[in-house]
């Protein structure tokens, strides 16, 4: 038991930057050992213990910030009145009084927690001893309130939600989350659940994300690609999808694989002939080879390349001739059906007019 309540001192004394502040309202009458000076040390207008007392012309006491918020500047006991502008100095001989006035810890009147019974608080220091004392209560986020002593426990319960620790992905109350990370941060190394290796604990998520190295599942099937980062083997996994299925037909489906691989030889022993496209700009023409995927500008731009003239940003235009049709530039030759050996008519708009050839 005393072993655990060191480490609770240890953890909130040690951490004080994950603890929420805590509420405190001044001494109040009930927290006074002594009653006997009460009402000599009590302001009547504000009907609490005095602070900066005042002892006006008249001999009647007051708070300095009642007498000056009070709106009729009169003293309330005899009425006379006084000037906010010359009040006497604060009394040094009620302030010491007030002060040296012995009280108990707040926590003596909190059902939350237990009766703190630290000795000889006065009403000058009660208010340091409250930032420090384990025994006050601080307000969780859940509206809980919680014994400073215990706030940073993960054992105590409340009714935060949990999360993700991002450095080892173990799941923490929302309260206590932020000191577990920061403990979870120093340590020296940490498991990553995709490669197995100690790493320098930075972010367990990151790490495993973005920096561990793994191998693909098929590498042993012949896939090069046997050291990889996580992010480069998504990007694998997409990309090599069509190897690895022959990989797979390969390894388990030879019959299937040595016919696929025996047509695709004989596809491939045969390339392909790009269709031809004649470009008719000025007075000249262009024989160009195009794939039918690519945009019409791109094509166009190598027209005006070769007859040395800068093809303007706007006011182009490519005519088909038959059926006499404008190209958008943006799409590609296959979005119109482009023929072999088809006749195409680049000019330029000058004025709203078209120059160039005739349609």
């Amino acid at each position: 038991m005393e072993a655990m309540e060191a480490k609770s001192l240890e953890l909130y004394s040690k951490y004080p930057r994950y603890l929420p502040e805590a509420t405190f309202q001044g001494v109040s009458e009930e927290m006074l050992i002594s009653k006997d000076l009460q009402a000599q040390i009590t302001c009547r207008i504000c009907s609490g213990l005095y602070i900066n007392p005042i002892n006006l012309l008249c001999g009647h006491s007051f708070c300095k910030k009642c007498l000056m918020q009070s709106r009729i500047a009169e003293c309330i006991t005899c009425k006379k009145r006084y000037s906010k502008r010359f009040l006497p100095e604060v009394s040094s001989i009620l302030t010491n009084l007030v002060n040296s006035q012995g009280v108990y810890c707040p926590s003596h009147f909190d059902k939350s927690t237990e009766p703190c019974h630290t000795p000889n608080l006065t009403v000058e220091t009660v208010q340091a001893h409250v930032k420090e004392c384990g025994n006050i209560t601080l307000r969780c986020k859940c509206g809980k309130m919680i014994p400073r002593k215990n706030f940073l426990r993960c054992t105590v319960k409340c009714d935060c939600d949990f999360v993700d620790c991002k450095y080892c992905s173990i799941q923490q109350n929302e309260r206590t989350v932020k000191l577990h990370s920061e403990l979870c941060r120093k340590k020296a190394k940490i498991d990553c659940n995709n490669c197995g290796y100690c790493n320098t604990c930075k972010s367990k998520v990151a790490n495993e994300n973005d920096e561990s190295f793994v191998s693909c599942p098929y590498s042993n099937r012949g896939c090069p690609a046997r050291r990889l980062k996580m992010k480069e083997y998504r990007t694998h996994v997409v990309e090599g999808q069509a190897v690895h299925i022959m990989l797979e037909l390969m390894q388990n489906y030879s019959e299937i694989y040595q016919n696929l691989a025996t047509e695709i030889g004989r596809v491939t022993s045969y390339p392909q002939k790009l269709p031809s496209v004649y470009f008719q700009f000025r007075s000249r023409k262009y024989k160009l080879a195009i794939h039918p995927d690519e945009k019409i500008k791109n094509v166009v731009k190598i027209v005006f390349d070769a007859s040395k003239e800068e093809m303007p940003e706007t006011r182009v235009e490519c005519w088909r001739v038959s059926p006499k049709m404008l190209l958008d530039l943006d799409l590609t030759f296959f979005d119109f059906d482009i023929q072999d050996n088809e006749l195409l008519k680049v000019h330029v708009r000058e004025n709203g007019k078209p120059l160039g050839v005739r349609l």
